[in-house]
């Protein structure tokens, strides 16, 4: 107190207060993420080709795409070989935890198939090493362990194709020899019908695992997975070259499909290019896109599917859609409406923007009803319907209504397909342009490769078209509509000109030989102009049979010229190099039944003792047409002796049938002769070379007689090739037996 200042004496002494300390805030951490754990939607399993969408997208790095690569059957394990490690490496990733499981250090990374074991516990694979032949490595997941399995005794790991298919077997097939298993537990090889395992599979798993395909895409009974185009704009030809072909722009998806129709759905969040491995999960739950180092994971979810069916205004009523149109497969585009600027209109369609590619399904009182075959856009009603075309060998083919017609109009109702699902499901696939192929590789997944496009003229697109229905109506036996195709006069073969009868007696007579025949264009057929005509270069397989099981097959490189005109296309030449035939034949089963026919009146031969005979029974248009040949040899010269008799059938119109009360509308009879040369110890040829006839022909019956005459005149000229078999004496073009009669 003394000691205090006086001002405070008498009170009470005040203390200030300590200085106040803040606190540092402390960081708050940063919330912890719960580890991934993907769950496959229980939806999925039921949801139709149209319903799939990309939910999210994650990536897998250093990933050397250009090696070997696997997806587990059940779609939760993917193993790549990592790149960029000091050590080859095969590492194995969980997709539903997104983590790696385990990884195996290698001599060389495998550039071919990771083969995995039945239990997915195990991998398999080639690794180059500094051997000669690389070796069979066996990886372990769940110990980590990787074993370089023994050379077998005595033999070596055969190479190609390899399947892990049972606990104890690894299947090979080698390109150069049968079918081998490997057994795990002796380390021997041995024939497949040796396995057990093989054995107890069905007749036609059997023939599946050995011819093939091994390796099919993920698919249920709603949806296939793939590839599919896109058609994103189309460029109509110059106004001064309305012939000149459609050019368009196209992009690749990863797509499902409809497996009853030719609809698509294109994931365009998930667009492949040439060089891409592309893998699906056989459930549909995720996409592998393995491209520059990395493996994008596309998660899927289910959704709405979209509206199928879009009605459109049609130009002309349904009664001008001219036959075959819908065989033909009459599509249209829808393209984002072209806008004028001026005055805010739709003026036409926007080449430059395609929206969607639609398929007629149904036209009844002038609107047609369209089938949604594949979109890239969304589609709302300011869209426009235009183009109606058709697809052949990739080309697009306007189909052109009215003269001049640049029809186009605006989307009308956007609906449901149940209404229309059984039109749907009965239409055929298109030949659609394709620039990229997927191709099966290893086991499990896709390689996304290049192929060559050709952009054809509308007018190309049509002799095709031409053609391909011209030997299709050679398959189906259709003989009137092939005749129809040929002009009246013909540059044919190597006869010079001849008329279109003339060629109807050849083709006539070819099937009394061959009642059954096939008829295929095989690879491109090239087309090009040649003055006021289109020359067509193809090559095409054929293959005939007869009624006592004879065969013939071979292929045909056809050169021929076709006219185009307002009344159609015509062939106006065709020329032929026949190449690789083959024969074969036996004798007809004791079971198969002849075709009825009446019994002809017996045929007076005219040659010395011993001659071999044969009977052919065929028909010719609506009869029936039986040829009956005899064969004699003497002194080096052969004699041929032909008669065709034509007889009505139950097919033949009442006005022919009428006027041959006893069933025999004609019958000619010819006698060939010509010399023989011996070609091996039972083998002999006949060149033709003289003709006469032994009967007038009836001119009663001049159509038909004209058809039998061109046919015997044809064969002046030509080798008729003979082997003995015994006591019968086989004709080898056509494959017919002759038997032996001794007078």
């Amino acid at each position: 107190m003394l000691a205090s200042p006086l001002v405070f004496l008498g009170r009470e002494p005040k203390i200030d207060p300590p200085p106040v300390v803040v606190a540092k805030p402390q960081p708050v951490p940063a919330p912890v993420p719960p580890p991934f754990r993907y769950e496959v939607p229980a939806e999925l399993r039921e949801s139709i080709f149209n319903q799939f969408r990309v939910s999210f997208v994650k990536t897998v790095g250093n990933v050397a795409d250009n090696k070997a690569m696997s997806l587990s059957p059940d779609g939760r394990l993917f193993a790549y070989c990592s790149q960029g490690d000091s050590n080859p490496r095969i590492t194995v990733f969980n997709l539903h935890t997104f983590k790696e499981v385990t990884n195996f250090i290698v001599p060389e990374h495998p550039t071919d198939s990771l083969v995995w074991s039945p239990d997915m516990k195990r991998l398999a694979c080639f690794c180059p090493g500094r051997s000669a032949s690389a070796s069979l490595w066996v990886f372990s997941l769940e110990d980590g362990l990787a074993v370089e399995l023994p050379r077998p005794p005595e033999t070596d790991i055969p190479v190609g194709d390899f399947f892990w298919w049972s606990e104890e077997e690894i299947v090979f097939f080698p390109p150069d020899e049968t079918p081998l298993v490997f057994r795990l537990d002796s380390l021997e090889l041995g024939p497949l019908d040796e396995s057990k395992y093989f054995a107890d599979k069905s007749e036609q798993e059997k023939k599946r695992w050995i011819d093939g395909p091994r390796f099919e895409l993920p698919s249920s009974q709603h949806w296939r997975f793939g590839i599919a185009a896109g058609v994103l704009s189309d460029q109509p030809p110059p106004r001064k070259n309305q012939d000149a072909a459609w050019q368009w722009s196209q992009k690749f998806f990863c797509a499902f499909s409809d497996p009853h129709s030719p609809r698509h759905h294109l994931l365009t969040d998930l667009p492949v290019n040439n060089g891409m491995k592309v893998f699906c999960a056989p459930d549909g739950s995720k996409i592998i896109r393995a491209m520059n180092g990395q493996a994008e994971v596309a998660y899927l979810k289910m959704s709405e599917p979209a509206k199928e069916i879009i009605e459109a205004e049609m130009p002309v009523p349904e009664s001008a859609l001219i036959p075959g149109a819908e065989d033909r497969q009459l599509c249209a585009f829808v393209y984002a409406p072209l806008i004028n600027p001026l005055n805010g209109l739709t003026v036409g369609p926007d080449h430059r923007r395609i929206k969607a590619l639609l398929r007629l399904v149904e036209w009844k009182s002038g609107k047609a009803s369209f089938v949604l075959c594949h979109s890239t856009k969304t589609i709302n009603a300011a869209d426009v319907v235009a183009t109606l075309h058709t697809w052949s060998e990739g080309s697009m083919i306007p189909w052109r209504p009215l003269p001049g017609d640049d029809w186009w109009t605006p989307i009308g109702r956007h609906s449901k397909a149940d209404a229309l699902l059984s039109a749907i499901t009965s239409l055929e696939p298109m030949e659609f342009p394709q620039a990229l192929a997927a191709e099966p590789n290893g086991s499990s997944h896709l390689v996304v490769a290049a192929k060559t496009l050709f952009v054809k003229s509308a007018s190309e697109a049509r002799v095709r078209s031409f053609l391909i229905d011209h030997h299709s109506k050679a398959t189906q036996g259709d003989l009137a509509g092939l005749l129809a195709n040929y002009a009246e006069t013909v540059d044919f073969l190597d006869k010079g000109n001849i008329s279109r009868d003339h060629i109807g007696a050849e083709e006539s007579a070819h099937r009394v030989r061959w009642p059954k025949g096939e008829e295929v264009v095989q690879g491109d057929i090239h087309v090009s102009r040649e003055g006021s005509l289109w020359r067509a270069s193809y090559t095409m397989m054929f293959r005939n049979e007869n009624n006592a099981g004879g065969w013939q097959k071979g292929l045909v490189d056809l050169t021929l010229d076709v006219s185009v005109s307002p009344d159609g296309m015509r062939i106006v030449a065709q020329k032929a190099v026949v190449r690789d035939v083959q024969e074969g034949g036996s004798p007809p089963a004791a079971s198969r039944a002849e075709p009825a026919h009446p019994t002809p009146p017996p045929v007076k031969v005219r040659l010395p003792s011993p001659v071999w005979t044969t009977s052919t029974t065929g028909t010719l248009g609506t009869e029936t047409l039986v040829v009956h040949d005899a064969v004699h040899f003497k002194n080096g010269r052969a004699t041929l002796h032909r008669t065709y008799r034509i007889f009505v059938s139950p097919q033949t119109p009442k006005s022919v049938a009428s006027k041959f009360p006893n069933g025999l509308i004609c019958m000619m009879t010819a006698e060939l002769e010509g010399s023989l040369t011996q070609t091996a110890p039972q083998e002999v040829e006949m060149h033709c070379s003289v003709l006469g006839w032994l009967r007038t022909p009836d001119a009663k019956a001049g159509e038909f007689n004209a058809l039998c005459g061109s046919n015997a005149e044809r064969t002046v000229g030509t080798v008729l090739k003979f082997r003995f078999e015994g006591e019968e004496l086989i004709e080898r073009q056509y494959g017919h037996r002759m038997k032996l009669v001794r007078k």
